[in-house]
């Protein structure tokens, strides 16, 4: 599971790059984690909420200054 890098992008309001199991890669801001459940997730004019079994690969994209 990929949830230490969720909780990292979360504090650091860092982007992500999520794979699911159905081979969309989402582009977008964690913006809440459900214990156990899943993620609250803004990307793409959208906010989608994602349960932690369906989440493949996680990957921060970060901003170097």
């Amino acid at each position: 599971m990929y949830l230490d890098e969720l909780k990292i992008a979360c504090s650091m309001k860092q982007m992500v790059s999520l794979k699911t199991r159905d081979g969309k890669v989402r582009i977008g801001l964690p913006c809440e984690l459900r214990s156990k459940d899943g993620i609250k997730f803004h990307g793409e004019g959208e906010v989608v909420s994602i349960p932690f079994n369906e989440i493949t690969h996680v990957m921060r994209l970060i901003n170097f200054r």
